[in-house]
């Protein structure tokens, strides 16, 4: 078969489609401290400043081969928008939960009509924007987020959480739901902003966590 440029490799095989070769690409952050000082775009800024996320993401590409145009850097822009206090890290920390805004319950949380325009949301759609008129036929435009039960995590506090499996489980599953549609909505600004890959990451849904059966009862059923 003809040679397929990295955009359409990727997606080929997402989408199990032939492939010349398999892609060599991340899904995961790729901003490295060599890349950072490679490009002068350096964490923490380029968190908050799209055309510096832009410069860092791309390169991957440029500096390292991997075909990929991956943004944004870390797993608190979600909670950042819902009120969360984020620590924004340094060159080589990436930002971090410091408080947690609904530590005693959800029963006063409401997703915010403009939740598209909070804090680092509109930062990463830009990086998307640009990412899509620089290289949106060649690259693939990949962005993660938090997933479900990271983001109530972040909202709740990730031990009260699991603590709450047990003893206030419709608790744990009213911030499952809200942090779902969040991630939701935030997944379909993505796509129509020219994301072509969107990867929800949830590392707390995990066993070291969460017991099997709480997992399964109070978890999976929003992952």
């Amino acid at each position: 078969m003809e040679p397929l440029n990295p955009r359409d490799r990727v997606l080929n095989a997402l989408t199990g489609r032939s492939v010349d070769r398999i892609p060599v690409t991340a899904v995961t952050q790729t901003g490295t401290v060599e890349f950072m000082e490679a490009t002068g775009a350096r964490w923490p800024e380029a968190h908050s400043n799209p055309e510096l996320m832009v410069k860092l993401a791309l390169a991957a590409y440029e500096l390292a081969g991997l075909e990929t145009a991956r943004i944004p850097f870390g797993l608190t822009v979600l909670a950042d928008a819902l009120g969360a206090e984020v620590n924004m890290g340094t060159i080589d920390r990436q930002p971090s939960v410091r408080e947690h805004p609904y530590s005693s319950g959800l029963s006063e949380f409401k997703i915010p009509e403009n939740l598209l325009e909070l804090k680092r949301i509109p930062v990463v759609l830009e990086a998307v924007h640009l990412l899509k008129e620089k290289v949106g036929g060649s690259l693939p435009v990949i962005v993660g987020f938090e997933g479900p039960a990271t983001l109530a995590g972040h909202l709740l506090g990730i031990e009260r959480m699991a603590i709450w499996t047990r003893k206030k489980p419709e608790e744990v599953k009213k911030a499952l739901e809200a942090a779902t549609e969040v991630t939701i909505r935030y997944a379909e600004a993505l796509v129509e902003a020219g994301a072509d890959v969107i990867v929800p990451c949830d590392p707390s849904a995990s066993s070291d966590i969460f017991s099997p059966r709480d997992f399964e009862a109070v978890i999976k059923p929003f992952l």
